[in-house]
């Protein structure tokens, strides 16, 4: 991804979880992990720099059971 400079996106679940950006260089290992509180039946939208030549997001629920869910991201320049 030398061609992309950020990560943007909306998450929306309607039970409480959390976010993670994991940022990494050889694919495998997150060098840098971010994370950001998903409140229910809310949405969250992002736009984070790229740390590393791979990015990977993951989205872990809280206590309750997701009956809706949606993530979308793309990668952009600018």
């Amino acid at each position: 991804m030398p061609w992309a400079h950020y990560i943007t996106g909306l998450v929306y679940a309607d039970a409480s979880g959390t976010l993670y950006v994991d940022h990494s260089n050889d694919g495998s290992t997150a060098h840098l992990t971010e994370s950001y509180d998903v409140t229910a039946g809310g949405g969250l939208g992002f736009r984070r720099s790229l740390y590393g030549t791979h990015v990977r997001l993951r989205y872990t629920d809280g206590t309750a059971a997701q009956t809706s869910f949606s993530l979308v991201a793309v990668l952009t320049r600018e």
